[in-house]
């Protein structure tokens, strides 16, 4: 775990990232550790200068290996996936990036959390973060390798901190800290296992791992019908119910949840009603960190 890379604007109005890019650059020392060699990219330059999201199609979609070794289309983001993937990977084959940190914001109510997949060396750097930042949530994109589509995917181990919540386009104090210092946790800890042969970490670690997609009720045009209910909003990671109010139509109606107890996140996110996404169900669990292999 050497050659880290640190990339912000992935997505153009989530500015916590993209500024915390631009300081390190304009003052290296603060990132550099003695056995990393630390990169920072700007996942999308023309989003950024927009302030949008994206410019033709979301960029953190756009990394599917079949999307990837097809020649890329029209779209902007294909071209800068394309792009990314000869700067840091080549994905499934040896990437130059053997570690992607990727920054973003979101606007739902889910404080401070890291994305990884269920790899031993992601799990234990997640632990050590949560160690040391006990509000932190990990949370588990479980799906097969082969079909993950994020820039993080590019790179042998790949982390997406998402720190929330807060409005797209702004800068709030309080997230750039908490960015700013999760991220040099995750330094740490691969500096240090680089440096170390002795050092692990090891017990348990609580995990929500990525469930199904809680979609807006909509009329027979297509167009949403309902907004999400008071009781469920700001309720990121926690328990909902069979039977718990989650939407309420626009002439009054109480929508009722019907679908396995779960715990819900990216609760009513800005940037997924393009997609009609009202949040995600996923579940708890414990994992054991298991001993670290010195062969």
């Amino acid at each position: 775990m050497k050659n880290i890379t640190i990339v912000g604007g992935t997505h153009g109005n989530e500015l916590t990232g993209i500024k915390l890019i631009q300081k390190w650059r304009d003052n290296r020392e603060i990132v550099a550790r003695d056995h990393l060699t630390v990169n920072l990219e700007y996942g999308n330059p023309p989003a950024i200068k927009a302030k949008v999201r994206f410019i033709d199609e979301d960029l953190n979609r756009a990394f599917h290996i079949k999307d990837l070794e097809a020649e890329p289309t029209k779209s902007w983001e294909s071209r800068r996936a394309h792009e990314i993937n000869e700067l840091l990977g080549p994905k499934f084959n040896n990437p130059k990036a053997e570690v992607i940190i990727d920054l973003h914001t979101t606007t739902s109510n889910m404080g401070n959390t890291i994305i990884v997949y269920n790899d031993p060396l992601n799990l234990k750097m997640a632990k050590y973060i949560q160690t040391l930042e006990p509000n932190v949530r990990v949370y588990i994109s479980d799906k097969d390798i082969k079909d993950t589509i994020g820039l993080h995917s590019l790179a042998t181990y790949g982390m997406l901190l998402e720190v929330g919540p807060i409005p797209q386009g702004v800068l709030y104090h309080k997230q750039f800290e908490d960015m700013e210092r999760i991220t040099h946790h995750a330094l740490d800890f691969m500096n240090r296992y680089d440096e170390d042969p002795d050092f692990d970490v090891t017990g348990t670690l609580e995990v929500y791992q990525r469930g199904t997609l809680v979609p807006y009720p909509t009329n027979e045009s297509g167009d949403m019908s309902a907004m999400l209910h008071k009781n469920v909003q700001n309720k990121d990671y926690c328990l909902l119910n069979q039977g718990d109010p989650i939407f309420m139509t626009f002439n009054g109606e109480t929508i009722c949840y019907d679908g396995e107890p779960g715990f819900p996140v990216f609760i009513n996110e800005a940037a997924y009603y393009e997609t009609n996404m009202a949040f995600r169900m996923n579940t708890k669990m414990t994992l054991s960190l298991a001993p670290r292999n010195r062969n």
